[in-house]
């Protein structure tokens, strides 16, 4: 999580005034990046309060049928993820471990 957030959407500003950023990792999502040329705004895949989904098929209907696309890739993939790391970066450049 970054503190300081400057000139976003109101949306993707959490209450505290921070945002967080996804280093990503898939070859997919790294090359759709690339090609737009800006950063991509989401929010996670499951219903606040619920557990990350750790495959496509662990992403809720509700989720699925909200959203305006559903990417045609790794849908069958049932490797298991891990939730993503949450670190916050403060002001003074301190880190601090949100989610391991």
């Amino acid at each position: 999580m970054y503190e300081g957030a400057l000139h976003l959407a109101p949306n993707v500003i959490n209450h505290d005034g921070s945002i967080a950023i996804r280093l990503v990792q898939d070859p997919f999502c790294r090359h759709l990046v690339k090609r737009l040329r800006k950063p991509l705004v989401s929010t996670s895949a499951n219903i606040s309060g619920a557990p990350s989904p750790a495959s496509f098929r662990d992403v809720s209907p509700e989720i699925r049928n909200g959203v305006d696309y559903v990417v045609e890739y790794r849908q069958d993939d049932e490797t298991q993820a891990r939730p993503s790391r949450i670190v916050r970066i403060t002001k003074d450049g301190g880190l601090e471990i949100i989610r391991d």
